[in-house]
């Protein structure tokens, strides 16, 4: 069995002015097997709208146990700021180690194919004022070098893009698909941008995903559904996770390519608001699933984020299983989700939500003995990235971060875990 590796990778650094922010990291397995990590940087503050540019690490080994000092990739060249990064290994369809596991004509070894692959670098420049825009440079020697910059949506006009990070994906065929939300919490919508020329140019999908609620019994469109999340299935289309703020995952699905979407349906996915990982492991040919995994009353009570749970799915994320915990104040791995009806009309979820609140105020914060870096205050872990290596571990960073209380400061950052595929397979 691989060792396995937990470290904090990209401390948070202190300065008088605020600390410097490390976050939404997006990690890729290299020809030679070395790892590379790109990042948004942000200068002291570290607000979604502090000035940030996109950086990079590379791990001195394979094992991915040393790395470099970061570098900069992309220098922030916007009005307001350059962040979120996506990394995509070009030439590489996805549905490779699918037909290598039916046909038994191999697993993780597919991956050996990707040498000569270009890597594909999605990121966010925020402008403001309607003029945010997502853009892509090509890389054809493992991230010596990269192209000049494309612009994505070529035309701005939308504020409040947020594609998060490590969510490009290829799918067979070669086309390149970048998902994005725009709009914020409850205003939010998602869509996708593809591109079938190795990112020269792309094109918008024609619908959008929004949660379908209702309003006292009346029905309405709510635009509610974003940061979203893609895998390619094994019969083609293409699964789509949203972030919500129903207490749980919501999805749709495009037989198309991603140029059109399903109407949304929740899942049995008990979530905050906040994004998720979603990817297909190689070897098995199953889902893995990273997210946090919280309750209702626990997000109504602060505790939105204070769990980073993973969980495998064999039938396509019909059904998820082998719940566990990569970080977490207690030891709860599997939540039911909230009652649907919650879900669907607005009116009753918000008297939920209310009640659920005012019922926080009354209830202790959840038992955090057996977790020691998280004694009394909030803290939360959040944004992960999930990636896999030819000899078959799973790459997963994820930001580490709490209150005067939470955990303490030389402990919060980026954290890196690097662990075998069987890992996922041990829990419930």
């Amino acid at each position: 069995m691989h060792q396995e590796i937990e470290t904090l990778l990209i401390p948070l650094r202190n300065a008088p002015d605020g600390p410097y922010r490390a976050s939404e990291g997006s990690v890729i397995e290299l020809a030679d097997g070395r790892l590379l990590n790109v990042y948004s940087h942000f200068t002291p503050g570290g607000h979604d709208h502090e000035v940030a540019d996109i950086r990079g690490m590379v791990s001195t080994t394979p094992r991915g146990d040393q790395w470099s000092e970061p570098f900069v990739i992309q220098k922030n060249d916007s009005r307001i700021t350059t962040m979120i990064a996506s990394l995509v290994r070009l030439g590489t369809e996805s549905m490779t180690a699918l037909k290598a596991i039916q046909d038994g004509t191999g697993t993780a070894d597919y991956l050996d194919g990707t040498q000569g692959g270009a890597i594909g670098l999605v990121y966010l420049k925020v402008q403001g004022q309607c003029h945010d825009q997502m853009f892509f440079r090509l890389s054809r020697d493992e991230g010596a070098s990269w192209s000049k910059e494309v612009a994505i949506n070529p035309v701005p006009g939308y504020k409040s893009m947020s594609p998060n990070n490590d969510v490009a994906i290829v799918v067979r065929g070669g086309r390149i698909i970048a998902p994005v939300a725009v709009g914020a919490g409850i205003n939010s919508m998602s869509f996708v941008y593809f591109s079938d020329d190795e990112g020269l140019t792309w094109q918008r999908s024609v619908s959008e995903v929004v949660v379908p609620v209702k309003v006292g019994g009346r029905s309405i469109a709510s635009s509610n559904f974003g940061e979203p999340n893609i895998v390619e299935l094994r019969d083609g289309r293409i699964l789509m996770f949203g972030r919500t703020v129903t207490d749980r995952i919501w999805k749709s699905y495009s037989s198309d390519g991603g140029v059109t979407w399903s109407q949304a349906v929740p899942t049995d996915l008990a979530s905050s608001s906040s994004p998720v990982s979603l990817r297909r492991i190689p070897s098995t040919g199953d889902l893995l699933l990273i997210w946090n995994q919280v309750s209702g009353a626990e997000s109504a009570s602060g505790w939105g984020r204070m769990r980073m749970s993973c969980a495998v799915s064999g039938d396509e994320g019909e059904t998820w299983s082998h719940h566990r915990n990569l970080e977490s104040i207690d030891e709860v791995t599997h939540i039911e989700p909230p009652d649907t009806s919650e879900t669907y009309d607005v009116l009753a979820g918000m008297h939920a939500i209310a009640t659920r609140r005012q019922q926080a105020g009354e209830r202790k914060p959840p038992d955090s003995r057996c977790y020691p870096h998280a004694d009394t205050g909030h803290w939360h872990v959040d944004y992960p990235s999930l990636t896999f290596t030819r000899d078959n571990r799973a790459v997963i960073t994820y930001g580490v971060y709490g209150g005067s209380e939470g955990f303490p400061f030389e402990q919060c950052g980026t954290k890196l875990r690097i662990l075998p595929v069987e890992w996922f397979y041990g829990g419930e």
